[in-house]
C-alpha cells in the first residue's frame, strides 16, 4: 500500500475508469460543436445525463465503507464500476432518468432549428409555457419497487 492507502491496482483502475470518461465526454463535446437534428441533440443530452449520473453514483460509493468479506480485489471494483455505467445508462435512456437530458433539449432546440414544442417531446404543443411538474408528477416516472 502507499501513502494514501490505495494499492497499485486500484489506482490503475481508476485511472482506466476516468480515461473512459474523458473519450466519452470528448466524443460528446465534438458532436455538440455541429447543427445537429433533433434526434442527436436527444441522444448527446441522454448520454450527458448518464456520465453525470455515473459520476453521482461513484462518489455515492466512495461513501460506502469498504468490507473485505465482499471486496475481494480490483476484479470486483472494476465490474462494479461497469454495473455502476451500465445502470446510469439505463437510468438516462430510460423513463426514470433524473429529467437532466429533457431540460438539455428544450434549452438548446431552438439552436438546432426546432421550436421550443417539438423538443418536449412527450408534451402536447404549447405546452412549453405550462407550469413546471410538480414532485408528484415527477414520481410518476420512477420505476417500480424490486421488492
Amino acid at each position: 500500500m502507499d501513502v494514501l492507502g490505495a494499492t497499485p491496482g486500484s489506482l490503475l483502475l481508476d485511472q482506466a475508469a476516468t480515461g473512459a470518461e474523458d473519450a466519452r465526454l470528448r466524443r460528446l463535446a465534438g458532436r455538440t460543436g455541429s447543427r445537429e437534428d433533433l434526434a442527436n441533440l436527444r441522444e448527446t443530452a441522454q448520454e450527458f445525463e448518464a456520465v453525470f449520473l455515473n459520476q453521482l453514483m461513484k462518489v455515492m460509493r466512495e461513501t460506502v465503507p469498504e468490507n473485505d468479506l465482499f471486496n475481494s480485489g480490483g476484479a470486483t471494483k472494476f465490474y462494479r464500476q461497469m454495473h455502476d455505467a451500465e445502470i446510469a445508462r439505463a437510468m438516462a435512456t430510460g423513463r426514470s432518468g433524473l429529467g437532466v437530458a429533457d431540460l438539455i433539449v428544450q434549452q438548446f432546440a431552438a439552436s438546432v432549428g426546432e421550436g421550443r414544442d417539438q423538443a418536449a417531446g412527450d408534451l402536447s404543443p404549447g405546452a412549453a409555457s405550462a407550469a413546471p411538474p410538480t414532485p408528484a408528477a415527477a414520481s410518476e416516472r420512477l420505476p417500480e419497487p424490486l421488492i
